[in-house]
């Protein structure tokens, strides 16, 4: 049996990436909400805000952030395979269209200058005679 390339526990660290990554979004939305409550929230007694509250602040903003990124890694695999189906036939075919662009050796059409086949009698685009 061929061994599959990457991590040998690739699903569960894939899977546990999945999970934890929204799990650290969520807590990281809580603080950051807590801080906003805290340097922007109505006091009698303003002072401006305490380097907690804005620790809170910034810090829930960066665990949000830290979170959208392990939830993107664990979802890696899944978007690279939809990329690549979605591309794959795009580049094949634009590849397919450079080799017979290439392939074509024979005159020019006089009516609308596309390269016609050595053997052509007739335009592949107009239709015009060639010769």
């Amino acid at each position: 049996m061929a061994e599959t390339p990457g991590l040998a526990q690739q699903r569960g660290v894939r899977l546990a990436l999945q999970i934890v990554g929204p799990v650290v979004m969520v807590v990281g939305i809580a603080i950051f909400v807590q801080g906003v409550r805290a340097v922007f929230g109505a006091r009698d007694d303003f002072d401006g805000p305490a380097g907690a509250d804005i620790a809170r602040f910034l810090g829930g903003f960066l665990a949000f952030g830290i979170g959208l990124g392990i939830t993107r890694a664990g979802f890696l695999g899944a978007t690279s395979r939809y990329v690549a189906g979605e591309v794959s036939p795009v580049i094949r075919d634009a590849y397919a269209q450079i080799a017979e662009k290439k392939a074509r050796s024979g005159p020019f059409c006089s009516k609308c200058g596309v390269q016609q086949d050595a053997e052509a009698r007739f335009c592949d685009a107009c239709g015009s005679p060639i010769g």
